[in-house]
Protein backbone atom coordinates (compact mmCIF):
# COMPACT_ATOMS: atom_id res chain seq x y z
CA UNK A 1 0.00 0.00 0.00
CA UNK A 2 1.11 3.28 -0.76
CA UNK A 3 0.13 6.45 1.37
CA UNK A 4 1.03 9.22 -1.81
CA UNK A 5 -0.36 10.13 -4.94
CA UNK A 6 -0.16 7.96 -7.82
CA UNK A 7 2.08 9.51 -10.28
CA UNK A 8 1.25 9.59 -14.05
CA UNK A 9 3.43 8.03 -16.77
CA UNK A 10 6.27 10.79 -17.62
CA UNK A 11 6.33 9.93 -21.69
CA UNK A 12 2.27 9.87 -21.38
CA UNK A 13 2.51 13.28 -20.12
CA UNK A 14 5.12 14.52 -22.48
CA UNK A 15 3.32 12.98 -25.74
CA UNK A 16 0.15 14.63 -24.79
CA UNK A 17 2.60 17.91 -24.70
CA UNK A 18 3.88 17.47 -27.87
CA UNK A 19 0.50 16.62 -29.04
CA UNK A 20 -1.01 19.70 -27.78
CA UNK A 21 1.95 21.63 -28.51
CA UNK A 22 2.04 20.62 -32.54
CA UNK A 23 -2.36 21.31 -32.69
CA UNK A 24 -1.52 24.54 -31.35
CA UNK A 25 1.54 25.50 -33.95
CA UNK A 26 -0.85 24.10 -36.70
CA UNK A 27 -4.06 26.14 -35.40
CA UNK A 28 -1.78 29.47 -35.25
CA UNK A 29 -0.77 28.63 -38.89
CA UNK A 30 2.49 29.08 -37.85
CA UNK A 31 4.22 27.49 -41.40
CA UNK A 32 2.07 29.31 -43.34
CA UNK A 33 3.13 32.70 -41.57
CA UNK A 34 6.99 31.29 -41.28
CA UNK A 35 6.80 31.23 -45.65
CA UNK A 36 4.97 34.46 -45.82
CA UNK A 37 8.02 36.19 -44.08
CA UNK A 38 10.60 34.44 -45.85
CA UNK A 39 8.32 35.13 -48.85
CA UNK A 40 8.79 39.37 -48.50
CA UNK A 41 11.72 39.27 -47.12
CA UNK A 42 13.82 37.64 -50.75
CA UNK A 43 11.28 40.28 -52.63
CA UNK A 44 12.50 43.08 -50.09
CA UNK A 45 16.03 42.73 -50.46
CA UNK A 46 16.64 43.97 -53.84
CA UNK A 47 14.88 47.14 -53.20
CA UNK A 48 16.29 47.71 -49.96
CA UNK A 49 19.77 47.30 -51.55
CA UNK A 50 18.79 49.68 -54.00
CA UNK A 51 18.03 52.71 -51.77
CA UNK A 52 21.31 51.22 -49.57
CA UNK A 53 23.38 51.64 -52.75
CA UNK A 54 21.83 55.02 -53.52
CA UNK A 55 22.35 56.32 -50.13
CA UNK A 56 26.12 55.11 -50.38
CA UNK A 57 26.92 56.62 -53.78
CA UNK A 58 25.87 59.56 -52.70
CA UNK A 59 28.60 59.32 -50.10
CA UNK A 60 31.41 57.66 -52.43
CA UNK A 61 30.48 59.98 -55.81
CA UNK A 62 33.00 59.00 -57.09
CA UNK A 63 33.34 54.99 -57.30
CA UNK A 64 29.64 53.59 -56.53
CA UNK A 65 30.46 50.28 -58.26
CA UNK A 66 33.48 50.18 -55.51
CA UNK A 67 30.70 50.58 -53.17
CA UNK A 68 28.78 48.00 -54.24
CA UNK A 69 31.35 45.59 -54.29
CA UNK A 70 31.38 46.34 -50.57
CA UNK A 71 28.04 45.57 -50.19
CA UNK A 72 28.46 42.15 -51.87
CA UNK A 73 31.62 41.35 -49.65
CA UNK A 74 29.50 41.62 -46.56
CA UNK A 75 26.71 40.25 -47.92
CA UNK A 76 28.54 37.05 -48.47
CA UNK A 77 29.26 36.75 -44.65
CA UNK A 78 25.53 36.03 -44.38
CA UNK A 79 23.81 34.91 -47.35
CA UNK A 80 24.26 32.22 -49.87
CA UNK A 81 25.76 32.79 -53.38
CA UNK A 82 22.47 32.53 -55.31
CA UNK A 83 20.72 34.65 -52.75
CA UNK A 84 23.37 37.46 -53.81
CA UNK A 85 23.29 36.79 -57.25
CA UNK A 86 19.15 37.22 -57.17
CA UNK A 87 19.69 40.98 -55.69
CA UNK A 88 23.24 41.32 -58.21
CA UNK A 89 21.32 40.92 -61.21
CA UNK A 90 19.11 44.49 -60.87
CA UNK A 91 21.82 46.32 -59.29
CA UNK A 92 24.11 45.82 -62.40
CA UNK A 93 21.17 47.01 -64.53
CA UNK A 94 20.89 49.76 -62.13
CA UNK A 95 25.12 50.85 -62.02
CA UNK A 96 25.24 50.03 -66.18
CA UNK A 97 22.71 52.86 -66.27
Amino acid sequence: MSNGPTRKPIFGTAWKLLKLTAEEWLNDKAPQLGAALAYYTVFSLAPLILLLLAVIGVVFRNDPAGAWSKITEHMSYFLDKSAIQVVEEPISCHLIA
